[in-house]
């Protein structure tokens, strides 16, 4: 009774996941015409301008302390240079969006060189990855040693693991570009529920073992909300005819 609890349970949760709504992002590529702020741009799309702001950082305001160097780092960077431009609405008269140009994420470049801070009022619509990857600007290398997190790969060498984040975003896009289709893209509670995990973990719980109490308490960390079940991600891309 209480294994069907439990399915029932993590299957309203992986149903409720998948049906929470997902802003859909529109594309184009334009012409950078004018910069005027750290984190504004103007291009030139079919000879109409279009007032862009980019996502999830924020530069020094106007009247503030190295306001107007960032706005010329910005502009050092994407000025007269045809942008791609990943923009899901409309605010203030300014499409938010995430700019790239060959294939370098402006924002994250702008957080890296130090221009502009991480928003995170201003990262709605960006993708779990994206977030991660703008919120550790540095780097998303990680390291786990008994399961604590450490940024030190040089630290226990050897004998601790050594990760990171992935942008799903750029892969994704990459692999469309190569003519790659995306099956699936899952939390890893989803994909191992599809797998038929809960007949696993229903079937360990009459048993009461020792062995079986072990495998279903680490069958439980992989499908935890809230922990590995969400943090990790599944993409399968397919080339070709089935």
């Amino acid at each position: 009774m209480k294994a069907t609890h439990v399915a029932r349970v993590l299957l309203s949760v992986s149903l409720l996941l998948s049906l929470v709504a997902v802003v859909q992002a529109a594309t184009l590529q334009a012409k950078v015409t004018e910069v005027q702020s750290g984190n504004t741009i103007v291009v030139s799309n079919i000879n109409r301008p279009l007032k862009i702001r980019l996502k999830g950082i924020a530069p020094p305001e106007a009247g503030q302390a190295f306001s107007d160097a960032a706005r010329e780092h910005l502009k050092a960077l994407v000025m007269d240079k045809a942008v791609f431009v990943e923009y899901t609405d409309l605010s203030d008269g300014y499409l938010q969006a995430k700019v790239s140009f060959n294939q370098v994420d402006i924002g994250s470049q702008m957080l890296r060189d130090g221009v502009a801070w991480y928003d995170r009022s201003g990262d709605y619509a960006l993708s779990v990855a994206d977030r991660e990857f703008y919120a550790r600007p540095g780097g998303t290398l990680m390291c786990y040693w008994q399961h604590q997190v450490t940024e030190d790969p040089y630290a226990r060498i050897g004998e601790q693991d050594i990760t990171a984040h992935v942008n799903f975003s750029d892969l994704i896009r990459e692999g469309t570009a190569a003519g790659l289709a995306t099956e699936g893209f899952n939390t890893q509670m989803e994909f191992l529920i599809q797998l038929g995990i809960l007949t696993e973990l229903e079937a360990l719980v009459p048993a009461r073992t020792v062995e079986s109490i072990q495998r279903l308490a680490a069958l439980k960390k992989l499908i935890l909300p809230g922990g590995m079940g969400e943090r990790f991600k599944v993409l399968v891309q397919r080339a070709g005819r089935r």
